[in-house]
């Protein structure tokens, strides 16, 4: 099986923001440095972008504003609300993921996390107390190719019931697909083929490892979006 695949979800790299025409001179002139990460904001405003790139700082009760009235997306905002996100190989294609969340006016009533990756999809719980303008930091380990792949996105009550098809239909094609590669396994194992198959062997045993995984990992995923209910 080639783990490409598994192509991950909710894919939040290119993200397009604010029109200019929304953003207005005191807005920028709010901005207070700039490093090789990019804008850094005073305390209170938060670093958005416009549609050419733009970093512009903004105060929160401007970006829930948008988020109101449509002006900004929701991946706007999951990019906007994780922050710091670090990802450490700790075994072939397996990363230890970190990240801060930060509750503010414009992500309240986000239940958790999705970190995806272009193997697997892991929800990861908000603690519920936590206050607005507090950042707590999350992690979990996560199947990736390259970790440029793993990417975040906030969900709510409302996405509840679409993960849960999600999820569930993702299991079930994994099963199917699990036991396709066990009946090959079987067939390139029979002695009788009087050919040496070590080799494909052992790579569909890798294969299968890798699916019982991502099965493991819906199984258990489901079940975290099942405690939020």
């Amino acid at each position: 099986m080639n783990p490409n695949a598994y192509v991950g979800f909710f894919t939040l790299l290119m993200i397009l923001v604010i029109p200019a025409s929304q953003a207005s001179a005191e807005d920028v002139s709010q901005q207070t440095s700039e490093d090789s990460s990019g804008v850094v904001c005073k305390e209170g405003w938060v670093l958005v972008w416009e549609d050419d790139g733009t970093p512009v700082c903004m105060e929160s009760e401007n970006v829930l504003k948008l988020v109101e009235s449509g002006g900004i997306p929701s991946r706007t905002v999951d990019k906007i609300s994780v922050s710091d996100k670090r990802a450490h190989e700790v075994s072939e294609n397996t990363y230890a993921f970190q990240f801060n969340y930060c509750a503010d006016v414009y992500n309240q009533g986000a239940l958790g996390i999705i970190v995806s990756s272009d193997i697997e999809k892991i929800p990861v719980q908000i603690d519920p107390n936590i206050q607005i303008h507090q950042c707590h930091q999350y992690g979990t380990q996560i199947q990736a190719l390259p970790s440029s792949s793993i990417e975040v996105s906030l969900f709510y009550e409302k996405d509840m019931q679409t993960l849960f098809k999600v999820f569930d239909k993702k299991k079930m094609n994994l099963e199917d697909d699990l036991v396709h590669y066990q009946q090959k396994l079987l067939k390139l194992q029979n002695p009788n083929l009087g050919e040496d198959n070590s080799e494909r062997i052992n790579q569909i045993k890798m294969q299968i490892d890798l699916i019982n995984h991502v099965i493991q990992s819906y199984k258990e995923g489901l079940n975290t979006l099942r405690s939020l209910q």
